[in-house]
């Protein structure tokens, strides 16, 4: 098993303690009713589409201003996995900017960090551009009717201060309607086309729709700016759901991304982040448009507090969702067992006690369909990283540079192993 020394978002000391005390709630009642997850998965394809090219560019399409068209963001044909809000709207809080909906949209839900934009739309034509703010680290990635249009996502590294515009151009066979996803970059500004090629652009087919409440394992930057390796956007892709990420790195069920102790606040006004149980992250939660809700983590409640605060917030936390949606099903999933700046790779009795109260939260809460412990599991071994590999698990690959969060290849395999354990899970029957 795994022992953590640092909060993900926030460095906090964990107490080392034995892990052979028995525990409680060993097991968590077998749920059933109601389609499996799995029956409501229809995942992205792996392999390119054979009949669609698409190229990528930081110069606009060649047909001219003259003739080009530009569908913007806030068209109504749009369906964003997170409400949009004009570029510069999150910074405006802190500045005398005003936002610039000219330049595209961006996407908050709480904190002060951007979300991936992860946009859906139906397409009738033959060639069409996505326009989208490159901005540090960014890539991105279409797909057409589920299927990627190249084998791997199109690199954009802008690095001046403000970011610039990239177009991405896919040309099909033939003309003919179709299912778009472009989803990667922290800005969408919209789709544009040839006036003189007709192109018809309107609502993607509705999907079954998980919100993530989490925290900075389920943010958008992972270390490297903004990705379609992200993991919102790799649930997605793994489960063909629409993932509403409300994550917010730092936190957990009791920490606000300061951790104990501390003071001041962490974000911009109107955008500090806030802990699970929050009214605010209540209310995303009430307000979201969503089918399921995911409850990733967290580490970052790990000692200085204690294991009796995290149950307290988790079953306040279960208990106010249930009260506002009783219909709601709901996935816990544990702590991250990642090992950080050569810590051993053992278990530590704190954090497999704040797993053991997700299950026993879901003893007595019909609502709660699953627990996923990727702690107790040990989903990351060895105590290596990317750039520091030690030849002892698979961190070596799976963490990245900061030696805390996933790397690309870690994103995709963390959301493999809570794909599986969310398959068999049922959605559960729905209260009168």
């Amino acid at each position: 098993m795994k022992v953590a020394l640092a909060a993900l978002g926030v460095l906090a000391l964990l107490l080392l303690a034995p892990a052979d005390a028995p525990l409680l709630c060993r097991t968590v009642p077998d749920r059933t009713g109601g389609p499996t997850f799995a029956s409501l998965m229809t995942p992205y394809a792996t392999s390119p589409a054979p009949d669609v090219s698409a190229s990528v560019s930081d110069t606009a399409p060649g047909w001219g201003p003259e003739r080009d068209v530009l569908t913007r963001w806030d068209a109504p044909v749009f369906t964003h996995s997170v409400d949009p809000q004009p570029f510069g709207t999150l910074n405006a809080t802190a500045t005398a900017n005003e936002p610039r909906p000219d330049i595209g949209a961006e996407y908050v839900t709480g904190n002060a960090l951007f979300k991936n934009a992860d946009v859906e739309f139906r397409m009738t034509g033959q060639v069409f551009a996505v326009r989208y703010l490159a901005v540090q680290a960014t890539d991105a990635m279409v797909w057409i009717d589920g299927r990627p249009v190249a084998d791997r996502p199109f690199e954009t590294i802008d690095t001046t201060p403000t970011g610039s515009f990239r177009w991405l151009t896919v040309r099909l066979a033939s003309p003919r309607t179709v299912t778009v996803r472009f989803a990667g970059p922290a800005v969408f500004t919209g789709v544009e086309h040839d006036r003189r090629d007709p192109v018809r652009l309107s609502e993607a087919p509705d999907r079954f729709t998980i919100g993530v409440v989490g925290d900075s394992y389920y943010e958008s930057t992972i270390g490297d700016g903004w990705r379609s390796s992200a993991a919102p956007v790799e649930l997605a892709t793994q489960t063909g759901f629409r993932v509403r990420s409300l994550a917010q790195g730092g936190t957990g069920y009791l920490n606000d991304g300061t951790g104990p102790g501390l003071t001041g606040s962490f974000g911009l006004p109107g955008h500090y982040a806030t802990p699970y149980g929050s009214s605010k992250r209540l209310a995303q939660v009430v307000d979201a448009p969503i089918d399921a809700l995911l409850v990733n983590g967290s580490i970052n409640d790990a000692p200085p507090f204690g294991a009796e605060q995290q149950r307290a917030a988790v079953d306040d936390f279960l208990d106010a969702v249930r009260r506002a949606r009783p219909d709601l099903p709901i996935v816990l999933v544990g702590v991250e067992p990642v090992s950080y700046g050569g810590a051993p790779d053992v278990s530590l009795r704190p954090l497999l006690l704040l797993e053991r109260n997700l299950r026993c939260a879901m003893r007595d809460r019909p609502q709660v369909r699953g627990v996923v412990e990727p702690y107790r599991e040990n989903w990351l071994t060895g105590t290596g990283y990317v750039d520091g590999p030690r030849g002892d698990g698979n961190q070596d690959t799976y963490i990245g540079r900061d030696w805390i969060h996933p790397s690309a290849a870690g994103v995709a395999y963390y959301q493999r192993k809570v794909v599986a354990a969310l398959r068999p899970m049922t959605t559960g029957p729905r209260e009168p």
